[in-house]
């Protein structure tokens, strides 16, 4: 009965897609984004005892909801392919910079960079955990997925395994009530513009990997004449292939910034120890080897003057 009302309904179809697919699927996407941008911090408060508070009402629904319906009246218009897909993750970061109350805030133009970098990487992991499974059930079933959503039952069973692991992440960013914003590789990397500008523009270009990736396999059904066991070492390659090349941006930037981090360490280290030694040398009123010390100390600046005077005269030059 539900699916035939799905079929015959254009009004049922949208309004049972948008209640039991796609609110789901964007509460996650707003939730995820929120976390990340530490919209949450409340939840650390021992004396907090909701989720989400009545004044969170706003960001977290509105979003989601204009979303998942304009998601469905696009797909139902038939504008639900080539750039047309993204024009409703579009709409839902407008909406919720939108929500959120940072206008006006000094740091607003930081917030919404951390937030789209957020909701970048949460679209992305969207698209991941849906390559994951979605092409095998195609495949192995014999039908499209044009076919599979004119039955609503069908179409959510198939939306359930996605929304298992998407949920499974906010529950772990939940229970660690912490954001990963918060930590020490993210903020260095967000107090670089260059670093930010690299970073979302890695993510932007796995993104259209992964929706041509997805078109290629799930719509095209590029890999139907490949055996199954080539099938899956396929798209476990592509899944694989995002993930890989941002852990190795973050990797090479951590690399970079512990290398930075130890030179500075060494180099306080050493002025400790010079201190300690003059010191030393006062209480023993050994004054000539203060003088000495000094006089090394003197030359090590000099030496740094030197250098950075060279790179200047470089810098000039070139």
């Amino acid at each position: 009965m539900i699916d035939a009302l799905f079929q015959n309904s254009l009004v049922a179809r949208i309004i049972l897609n948008t209640l039991f697919v796609s609110i789901p699927e964007e509460l996650y996407l707003v939730m995820f984004t929120l976390i990340m941008v530490g919209e949450f911090e409340y939840w650390k408060e021992s004396e907090c005892k909701r989720l989400i508070n009545r004044f969170d009402y706003v960001r977290v629904f509105l979003p989601t909801i204009a979303g998942a319906l304009a998601s469905n009246i696009l797909i139902n218009a038939g504008l639900n392919n080539g750039f047309y897909q993204f024009l409703t993750p579009i709409f839902m970061y407008i909406i919720i910079v939108l929500t959120n109350d940072i206008f006006g805030d000094a740091s607003a133009i930081k917030w919404m960079l951390k937030a789209f970098i957020s909701y970048m990487i949460g679209f992305l992991s969207i698209g991941i955990l849906e390559l994951l499974y979605i092409p095998m059930v195609l495949y192995g079933t014999g039908i499209t997925l044009v076919q599979l959503s004119n039955s609503f039952l069908h179409y959510f069973l198939l939306s359930l395994p996605s929304r298992f692991l998407q949920y499974s992440i906010l529950l772990y960013l939940i229970s660690k009530r912490r954001t990963l914003l918060k930590g020490k590789l993210i903020k260095n990397m967000l107090s670089s513009p260059v670093l930010i500008i690299i970073f979302s523009l890695l993510v932007l270009c796995n993104i259209l990997f992964l929706w041509l990736m997805y078109n290629f396999i799930v719509y095209d059904k590029v890999l139907i004449n490949f055996q199954h066991i080539s099938q899956v070492f396929i798209i476990i390659g592509i899944v694989s292939f995002p993930m890989l090349n941002i852990s190795a941006l973050l990797w090479g930037f951590y690399f970079l910034k512990n290398n930075e981090i130890k030179d500075k360490k060494k180099a306080s280290e050493k002025l400790y120890i010079l201190l300690k030694e003059i010191e030393i040398y006062t209480n023993n009123e050994n004054y000539d080897n203060i003088r000495w010390k000094l006089n090394e100390i003197g030359m090590g600046i000099r030496d740094v003057a030197q250098n950075l005077y060279k790179e200047n005269e470089t810098d000039r030059i070139t």
